[in-house]
């Protein structure tokens, strides 16, 4: 089986202002182990910097919207200028929880052990949101 688009839906009980807080805070988000790197306005640069130093991820943002919508392209890694994935993350309340949904579409398929991988990768990062989120 291979795909192109893996989503996952988590719900939290905080609000949305503190799952946002997870993404935008680099105090909060260093307990992910690292932080964002972007001056936070669509058709900036966006990238992941783990707590070392070393930046994981390079992209752009593509949609901005505060304690609701996060969209950032994702760039290959051996060709910057190859968008390798779309990553975006919506924040809904409804009756009285925070939903976060990811959804990751890559351009080209994900199968096999790369698949599983991928899955195993959005049920922690999730995971972890919902942690970090739920204590603040």
């Amino acid at each position: 089986m291979s795909t192109k688009i893996i989503e996952k839906t988590i719900a939290i009980n905080a609000s949305p202002a503190k799952v946002w807080s997870v993404f935008r805070d680099p105090k909060v988000t260093k307990e992910m182990g690292g932080h964002y790197v972007s001056d936070w306005k669509v058709g900036s640069t966006f990238s992941w910097k783990w707590n070392d130093g070393e930046i994981y991820t390079h992209g752009t943002i593509l949609q901005l919207e505060e304690n609701a919508l996060l969209q950032h392209t994702v760039m290959d890694e051996e060709n910057r200028k190859i968008v390798a994935s779309t990553i975006t993350y919506k924040i809904k309340e409804k009756e009285g929880k925070t939903f976060l949904h990811g959804k990751e579409q890559t351009l080209e398929p994900i199968e096999g052990e790369d698949l599983i991988e991928a899955n195993t990768g959005w049920d922690e990062a999730l995971k972890a949101v919902k942690e970090i989120a739920e204590k603040l």
